[in-house]
């Protein structure tokens, strides 16, 4: 297996050969090669200055988005909503318009006018239930992801506009509809910054017969209209654009066209053009077509100057700059893979991490098998150490963990009759029944941010407030509770469906004050909680056997936690009872429902 070093001098070597061979060789060949690197790096120029504009656009609208979903604007007092439009715009030179529309079709604007100032709008999409925008509106509703809609002509810009389009939504609450919109003059104004005269002239087209961009297209044309939102080829006073439908694949060997695009040749006014064009599906329904053209003779000249004055150095240069290619290639994908991996293991997400790849460069095959050898470890220590608690030492440090009384809520549960349910099963039975059983109550505990203390058997502990720090831990540990409660119910219909026997749970809820943090020796400590609080939510567990006997789970609460929940929750009286280790009776609550 060949070391980084062996590779280089390997490649330096073949370098070096090649340069004497290529000695022998025509010329013509370098001159395809170098004429096609040429155009491609011209493309390439191209088509990431038009592609930056579409991802503005990209950014604008999650950095809106993410704005409304996190704070809440008043609606009835726009500023601040538009003052948000106008920050995103001011530096976006190329985007045109934010237009935002509620669910009850209040929109509110923010357009760039013909002077670039930015005017505000505010409208009522019912009011023309028949029009564009409230269609659009409606047809994206059940819209999650955002997406690019065809061409739109605004009559109050007097422009053609396209648009990303994003449903916003906070959880499973509708905001209402974003859309963001750079129009077809200012990609135009692009495309002249990125032409070179004669020898490169941008264009865009939509579909084979449409126009999205083009030099010419920034002074405005009067031919567009809401049912002709862009100009067909013919109205552009371009007569390569409007020969397009005549021009013929270009064969000859002069100039290679890059992968991915076509090559075309037409002649117009008795001059030879070249034209290159590249399909990109990504912005909507038709394909958008980039390319750009220019005279034969002018795309043919710099490469035949090259190839007489300078060849054997552009033949060094292509070598030397594939070799890097390759040898870049072939260690970044092995570092790359690595680098993802190693942010997978930084957000503990286990489950789906898969082993590293063995490369063919021996120091990436030694780091790819350590990194493995190390990945499994964690695996293992992830199942023993509770993952919030790591990605709170992550973010915190190891320092700052450190025992302190908090007002905290505690759950215990377990299951009714357990030794009965596993008479009649041998060892790995009763181990596989109990850790089906307790991957049920771990996922709604994780669900609902909980800590899970212990496994004591069938019975599981956890806590709601440590090491992040909840306002209300009563409400998260409630609804976990209810959790269980339905995930049990599912279990259960699926045992009876088998013939099995169903199972029955008490859970036991009590908040209160207790000692949280690193607790034991040098030499073995875990984080845990200590206090009276933690007996009294285990005997709330046991009073299940008295209050809800006949019932599949029951949950109890003491009145503690009762008064932190809100009135969402449904809640029973179940009197006072007797609590071992509390003085005189305590009020017991059984938990019914949340109305969410």
């Amino acid at each position: 297996m060949p070391t980084l070093l062996t590779s280089i001098g390997l490649l330096v070597f073949l370098s070096l050969g090649t340069v004497l061979a290529i000695q022998w060789l025509s010329s013509g060949r370098v001159m395809t090669e170098l004429g096609g690197i040429l155009i491609n790096n011209r493309f390439n120029q191209v088509e990431t200055e038009l592609r930056s504009e579409f991802q503005a656009a990209q950014k604008a609208s999650d950095f809106i988005t993410e704005a409304l979903q996190i704070q809440t604007y008043d609606y009835d007092n726009p500023a601040g909503l538009t003052d948000l439009f106008k920050g995103v715009m001011i530096p976006a030179e190329y985007i045109t318009g934010i237009v935002f529309v509620r669910p009850d079709f209040r929109g509110y604007s923010v357009l760039r006018n013909a002077q670039g100032d930015l005017d505000t709008n505010l409208f009522s999409v019912q009011e023309n239930l028949n029009s564009r925008l409230y269609q659009i509106v409606v047809d994206s509703r059940d819209r999650r992801e955002p997406f690019w809609g065809p061409p739109v002509y605004s009559a109050i810009l007097k422009q053609t506009l396209l648009g990303l389009r994003t449903p916003i939504h906070r959880d499973d609450e509708y905001l209402g509809f974003l859309a963001i919109s750079i129009s077809i003059e200012a990609l135009s104004e692009l495309t002249a910054k990125l032409q070179i005269p004669e020898l490169s002239t941008v264009f865009v087209l939509f579909g084979e017969n449409n126009v999205i961009a083009h030099p010419n297209i920034q002074s405005g044309l009067n031919v567009l209209s809401a049912e002709r939102p862009l100009p067909s080829r013919q109205d552009i006073s371009d007569p390569v654009i409007r020969s397009l439908h005549l021009a013929k694949p270009f064969n000859r060997p002069l100039i290679k066209a890059p992968e991915g695009t076509e090559l075309l040749a037409v002649n117009v006014e008795n001059q030879d053009y070249l034209i290159f064009r590249k399909e990109i599906n990504e912005f909507g329904d038709f394909p958008v077509i980039l390319g750009f053209y220019g005279l034969q003779s002018s795309i043919g000249a710099p490469i035949r100057i090259l190839v007489g004055a300078v060849a054997v150095g552009i033949v060094l240069l292509i070598i030397a700059l594939v070799l890097a290619a390759v040898i870049a290639r072939l260690i970044s994908r092995p570092v790359g893979r690595t680098a993802a991996r190693a942010n997978t293991i930084a957000n503990l997400d286990f489950e789906d991490l898969r082993p590293l790849a063995p490369s063919k460069f021996r120091e990436l095959n030694d780091l790819a098998s350590s990194f493995n050898i190390m990945t499994d470890g964690l695996k293992l220590f992830g199942r023993y150490v509770p993952r919030t608690l790591v990605q709170h030492l992550m973010r915190e440090g190891e320092n700052r963990i450190r025992s302190e009384e908090r007002e905290l809520t505690v759950m215990f549960t377990d299951i009714v009759g357990f030794a009965s349910l596993c008479e009649e099963m041998d060892a790995s039975e009763v181990a596989q029944f109990i850790n089906q059983h307790i991957g049920i109550v771990a996922k709604c505990i994780a669900a609902h941010e909980g800590t899970i203390d212990k496994y004591i058997g069938d019975a599981v502990m956890a806590f709601w407030g440590a090491p992040n720090q909840i306002e209300n831990s009563a409400s998260p540990a409630a609804k976990a509770a209810l959790m269980i409660r339905d995930e049990l119910a599912k279990d259960n219909d699926i045992r009876v469906s088998k013939g099995e026997l169903p199972i029955k749970m008490r859970i036991g809820l009590h908040t209160g004050p207790l000692i949280v943090g690193d607790i034991g020796s040098q030499d073995r400590i875990n984080y845990t909680v200590v206090g009276d609080a933690v007996n009294v939510a285990q005997r709330l567990e046991a009073l299940g056997k008295e209050v809800g006997e006949d019932e599949d789970c029951v949950i109890l609460l003491s009145e503690e936690t009762f008064r932190k929940l809100p009135d969402d929750f449904q809640v029973t009286p179940q009197g006072a009872y007797n609590v071992k280790g509390r003085a005189g009776k305590v009020n017991i609550y059984r938990l019914d429902r949340f109305e969410s």
